[in-house]
């Protein structure tokens, strides 16, 4: 990763910062965290596809943004996003509106579904590994 990447995330995810007082404590040429009383945010690059972890207030378990997607709408087809094909503005801005459209209630400290979410997460990758194990 590089400048751009930082610059893409400063300019995709300081609503974090304007709108919901958290601090970053982190960027660095390979991803961000955001922190405030209610939440920690995790942005960065795993191989190339981007990945947002959405933290309890007490940081100790993080849960997949795409996981939060799928508990909300199971019928929801998945985007994986991928930086470095592209300039990655789309990406970015398209991983900062899911964020937005499906964890709002993190972002205010509603951490009430937040076990049902990692569960379902959890489900989701022994469905994955025992698929590849076929």
């Amino acid at each position: 990763m590089n400048d751009k990447f930082q610059n893409l995330i400063t300019k995709h995810f300081m609503f974090l910062v304007k709108d919901f007082n958290a601090k970053c404590s982190g960027l660095t040429p390979y991803g961000a965290t955001f922190e405030s009383e209610e939440f920690i945010i995790r942005i960065g690059s795993d191989h190339g596809e981007l990945i947002l972890d959405i933290g309890t207030p007490d940081k100790k378990d993080t849960v997949y943004l795409n996981s939060v997607i799928k508990f909300k709408d199971p019928k929801a087809e998945l985007k994986y996003l991928f930086i470095g094909l592209t300039d990655g503005e789309n990406e970015m801005e398209s991983l900062a509106s899911n964020l937005k459209k499906y964890g709002m209630e993190f972002l205010f400290g509603d951490f009430s579904n937040f076990e049902s979410v990692k569960k379902k997460q959890t489900e989701e990758y022994e469905k994955w590994l025992s698929e590849r194990k076929h």
